[in-house]
């Protein structure tokens, strides 16, 4: 049994860094890969949840020494947690509240695994979107491992 609902897949979204640095790759993935027709229709809702949290993000990152600030912002039923990176790359987890504290930091400490691998390589374009499939593939492995 999937620890999310499938009427509300979670949405992973990598900003840019934060506070404003050079820029880095950014990506924004929803997963599953294929989300049902309702989803589609509330893409750009999600997109203003997760960009309105970004002030929520500001304030939590002065508060807490750690790099997984937890549940950062809530919208209707949906919760945004946060995790920021020592290069100040903000990962955000858009979901609808359900699953455990363990299985998000897992999740998230996955995608930063990634994250600086894909970082070092030299063939990495620094102002880009991540357009990686394989990424894109590890990273859907991971919520099937840890958000599922």
């Amino acid at each position: 049994m999937s620890k999310f609902s499938p009427f509300h897949p979670p949405l992973l979204y990598l900003s840019f860094p934060f506070p404003p640095l050079p820029s880095l790759p950014h990506v924004t993935l929803s997963l599953p890969p294929q989300p049902s027709p309702a989803d589609a229709n509330n893409a750009h809702l999600n997109q203003f949840i997760l960009h309105s949290s970004l002030d929520m993000l500001e304030k939590a990152m002065w508060a807490s020494p750690h790099m997984h600030l937890r549940a950062i912002d809530r919208f209707n039923g949906q919760v945004v947690h946060a995790f920021l990176t020592a290069g100040g790359t903000a990962f955000l987890l858009l979901h609808d509240g359900s699953g455990g504290e363990d299985s998000i930091l897992g999740f998230f400490k996955g995608v930063y695994e990634l994250y600086v691998k894909l970082l070092m390589n030299p063939f990495c374009e620094m102002d880009l979107p991540i357009i990686s499939p394989a990424f894109e593939s590890r990273v859907r492995a991971l919520e099937r491992r840890w958000l599922r």
